[in-house]
């Protein structure tokens, strides 16, 4: 052998080693294996309709899903226990199954079917399981959060309405118009009272009688119209009881009954600064401070007759007929309505009305008369505040007055230092305030406005409801986390057998073209990234 032989074969040049390009794996990628194929002449250019009949075949035999390795599986299956012929072929449905495999082989079908479901698994199936996980996962922590909010919501919501009911000291039940009722039933006396309690102390007699001296000293004759009448009233402790509506039964008992309970207002008497008394006072005030009733009694704007105050009156003052001038009945407009019931049904209403009024004036049974009134007549209640609104101006201007050294100007022959006006004035502004207090207000409007009653237990009920509600809202949060949790995990399990389908889809390609081309082939791009996630 000589020299150059010997070279050559320590070399392996053409002797022990392959070529370059054969022993270097071929990487095809993925999304362009069909047409690596068509450019090899390993597929032919009508493959896909040969694809598509041979999946029909598929179908037609009763293969789902239509594939290569549906009819490589039931051919396998078929053909163990098959019937054969005499020269050993198939034979029956075990014949078709293998005939089917076959015919995608010899076609290389089944390497395009695979490369085909490769692609489009890679590029569509996965990255959307994938986005529907990822979607899923950010649910389930806005769920999460959106539950463990509601839940705090709801504890804040029922700790606020237990706190609420305790600040207004009635019981959380579902009741919250009678707790209400019942609570203005049970404070209310108590309240009233400490309110005359705050108005009748030593200053404020005393500054009452400096009052009286002040309107005394300029002119007599108006001490008994500006003495401040219900004040006096109350410090004496001559208030009357209100006179509270009867329930008629008869039109003419009821009239009686009027006649028996108007009565014209007892006279003022002039009262001088000598022998000023209280009580004498409170007498001579009442005129002014229930102008067309007698003291106590309250216009509870309720007609129990058909005529009264209301009735059309000619020039004169004197009732007018219902028929006009001649005397005749108007027979009114007809408005195509028929009203069942008639007189009946108003008596009834009015009744009712009445009703409510004695079941108000029962909260109020055994307190005192000036509780008593205060407590159901509004306008005695607004004379009082006028009264001490009147009161507080004069001493606020006396107390000015005094600072500035001018003692005579106002107060004439009453004398008081800047001290006691200034005591005065805070006593009377103590009382003032009681009286306006928002709690004592806030019984009041229970105790008479009933549409205030509705509110306020509406809007107790919203906040009891509102705990439950944001309770309800964490419920239904949890129940769509749950469904959410499900959807994942069928998402995940979706994912791990596509990829799993295509590790075989992606074996089958390498395998086959391997086979047919005698040299390693690898699918290379981004479907290696998902199988290998």
């Amino acid at each position: 052998m000589s020299l150059r032989e010997n070279i050559a074969r320590l070399v392996g040049e053409g002797y022990d080693q392959p070529q370059g390009d054969q022993s270097t794996p071929l990487s095809i990628n993925y999304a362009k294996i069909n047409e690596w194929m068509l450019d090899r002449k390993l597929l032919c250019r009508d493959w896909m309709s040969q694809l598509r009949a041979l999946q029909a075949g598929v179908a037609a035999a009763g293969g789902d899903p239509a594939s290569y390795a549906t009819a490589l599986e039931r051919a396998a299956a078929t053909g163990v226990d098959a019937e054969r012929s005499l020269l050993g072929g198939l034979k029956g449905q075990a014949r078709v199954w293998d005939r089917l495999a076959r015919a995608y082989e010899a076609r290389k079908c089944h390497v395009a079917e695979a490369a085909q479901r490769l692609a489009r698994a890679a590029d569509y199936e996965a990255p959307a399981l994938k986005r529907g996980m990822a979607r899923a996962q950010q649910q389930l922590a806005d769920l999460e959060k959106r539950k463990a909010e509601a839940h705090r919501a709801g504890a804040r919501a029922e700790q606020a309405y237990a706190d609420e009911c305790k600040r207004l000291d009635i019981s959380p039940t579902q009741d919250a118009t009678a707790e209400l009722r019942a609570l203005a039933s049970r404070r209310l006396p108590a309240a009233l009272q400490a309110c005359v309690a705050a108005m009748v102390t030593e200053e404020v007699h005393a500054s009452v009688q400096c009052y009286a001296e002040f309107i005394a000293a300029d002119d007599s004759a108006a001490a008994a119209e500006h003495s401040l009448p219900v004040l006096v009233e109350v410090l004496a402790g001559t208030t009357e009881a209100p006179l509270l509506p009867s329930i008629p039964s008869t039109g003419a008992q009821g009239a009686a009954e009027g006649d028996d309970t108007a009565g014209g207002a007892p006279e003022a008497e002039a009262v001088g600064v000598d022998d000023l008394d209280l009580s004498a006072l409170a007498s001579a005030g009442a005129s002014g401070a229930a102008e067309d009733a007698g003291p106590g009694l309250i216009s509870w704007d309720i007609g129990t007759e058909a005529g009264g105050d209301d009735a059309p009156q000619d020039a004169a003052g004197s009732p007018r007929p219902a028929g006009g001038d001649g005397g005749e009945v108007d027979p009114g407009i007809d408005w195509g309505l028929e009203v069942e019931g008639g007189e009946a049904a108003g008596a009834e209403e009015g009744e009712a009305v009445l009703q409510d009024l004695l079941t108000s004036a029962n909260v109020f049974e055994g307190s005192d008369p000036v509780v008593q009134r205060l407590g159901l007549d509004g306008a005695y209640r607004a004379a009082l505040a006028d009264d001490l609104h009147e009161l507080r101006a004069f001493l606020t201007a006396r107390r000015g007055e005094l600072r500035a050294g001018n003692v005579g100007a106002t107060l004439g022959a009453a004398t008081a230092t800047g001290e006691e006006a200034a005591a005065w004035l805070a006593a009377v502004e103590r009382a003032l305030g009681a009286l306006g207090s928002p709690d004592l207000q806030h019984l009041l409007l229970l105790h008479g406005r009933p549409q205030y009653l509705a509110r306020q237990a509406a809007a107790l009920e919203g906040k009891r409801a509102a705990g439950g509600k944001l309770h309800s809202a964490a419920r239904k949060a949890e129940a769509r986390r749950a469904t959410t949790q499900r959807s994942l995990v069928a998402d995940a399990e979706a994912l791990a057998a596509l990829v799993e389908r295509m590790r075989g889809d992606k074996a089958l390609v390498e395998g086959a073209l391997g086979s047919a081309l005698r040299r390693r082939v690898i699918v290379s791009g981004e479907v290696n990234a998902l199988l290998s996630a």
